[in-house]
């Protein structure tokens, strides 16, 4: 995953301009237990990259409670983005 903003941006960006209409964008965060995760996730839904983007692909998880984690932590990433943009 692209840790940079920046790069994230341009990079998400280049892809929708080389890549045909019908292609879609799913990246995929670092699993949970790197720390990286909840970045990852940050770091992609943000105003300049959140229509870049067509969902997720679950990380790499050793269990069900991690998937059902990794879920939960989307969903509730998910809510608070949709929220700031209604009370923004």
């Amino acid at each position: 995953m692209i840790h940079n903003l920046t790069t994230l941006d341009s990079k998400l960006q280049e892809m929708r301009e080389k890549l045909p209409n019908s292609t879609y964008i799913f990246p995929r965060p670092n699993d949970l237990d790197t720390g990286l995760f909840h970045d990852d996730i940050n770091g992609v839904l943000c105003e300049k990259t959140k229509n870049m983007i067509d969902g997720f692909c679950i990380p790499k998880v050793n269990n069900v409670e991690m998937v059902q984690e990794i879920g939960k932590l989307t969903a509730y990433y998910v809510l608070i983005f949709v929220f700031r943009e209604f009370t923004d």
